[in-house]
């Protein structure tokens, strides 16, 4: 039988070690060993679809280059400065939004704190990423609006641009949007656990194409085949309805995105919604960062129109071969 034991008591077996490694009692501990001017670098790939009845109705696949360096340290935290440089953009509008955040100069950093043993603990920048974001709306709705043929410019005024723009980039969601596109890549850090046994914990996870979060309940452990003293294969699963998160949204804020807008918010009532997370994570011990991630999630909807709708969302990081070797003596599986 797998043991699951609840996150709170593995805080009384925690004990300080002198390197991130597998403990003689079969414990791993994930710690980080960073220093001001480390620097890592990393290959990003995030694909979104919508598909309806087996139909994809909605594609949006985009790859980035991801850098992250530690700018500061203390003696009880970390500060990390974590850039994306766009090397792909499927979406016409994304990619439109992107250069002229390069152009306005409104592409701002993500600069987070941690623990002392890699732990997300805030956004630094908070109130700097959403003035960017809206910023942004304005100019990219004047962009839009210039580049639009004249039949549709006298159609269409360019404030209702704004409030199309407005929604899609949603600014007041902007800090939230850039803490998930992390993905998992600071969840282990923190933790001691055994390798094998399944560990659980409550959590809020962003629903797909939404402005909705959702509690579920996440299982996390670390795979015995691909983890030695070089580093950690770390998984999690999560489940949940997520219908009462979409219900509790539409019923509170009408203009809100839901499902990418695939189920009306007056649907969302009578619509059944499953959503099902995975991820896995290896971790080089001896340093604490990450060599490659993937987050996967898969979300069913049965609006009361009949159709089935499914959203699927998968993001990879990989580091990058151009940075200094750090490899692992394990065979790990592919990530999809």
């Amino acid at each position: 039988m797998k043991l699951h034991i609840r996150l709170l008591t593995l805080a009384l077996a925690a004990a300080a070690a002198a390197q991130a490694q597998i403990m003689p009692d079969s414990t791993v501990q994930i710690t980080a060993y960073w220093r001001v001017g480390d620097r890592m670098t990393y290959d990003y790939t995030s694909t979104e679809c919508i598909i309806e009845d087996g139909d994809t109705v909605r594609l949006r696949s985009y790859s980035d280059v991801r850098s992250m360096e530690v700018i500061k340290a203390t003696p009880t935290r970390y500060t990390i400065s974590i850039r994306n440089y766009r090397h792909f953009e499927q979406d016409p509008v994304a990619q439109m939004i992107f250069s002229l955040e390069q152009r306005e100069g409104l592409n701002v950093p993500l600069v987070i704190e941690t623990s002392l043993d890699g732990e997300l603990l805030c956004v630094v920048n908070a109130s700097e990423i959403v003035a960017a974001a809206h910023q942004l709306v304005d100019r990219a709705a004047d962009t839009l609006y210039d580049s639009l043929p004249d039949p549709i410019r006298r159609t269409t005024p360019q404030w209702e641009w704004r409030n199309i723009l407005g929604k899609w980039i949603n600014a007041d969601a902007s800090t939230t949007r850039t803490i998930e596109d992390l993905g998992r890549i600071f969840f282990f850090h923190g933790k001691r656990f055994r390798i094998g046994p399944e560990y659980s914990q409550q959590e809020s996870l962003l629903i797909p194409m939404s402005d909705a979060e959702t509690d579920c309940v996440t299982v996390f452990w670390a795979d015995p085949e691909t983890t030695d003293n070089a580093s950690a294969m770390l998984h999690t699963h999560s489940v949940s309805d997520a219908e009462k998160a979409l219900r509790t949204v539409a019923a509170t804020n009408p203009e809100a995105l839901l499902l990418g807008n695939a189920v009306a918010p007056e649907q969302i009532a009578d619509t059944p919604v499953e959503m099902e997370s995975f991820s896995g994570e290896e971790i080089h011990l001896d340093t604490g960062w990450p060599l490659q991630a993937y987050w996967s999630t898969r979300l069913t909807a049965s609006p009361p129109d009949g159709r089935n709708i499914v959203i699927r969302t998968n993001k990879q990081l990989t580091r990058r071969d151009d940075d200094a070797p750090i490899t692992s003596e394990a065979e790990t599986p592919p990530l999809f």
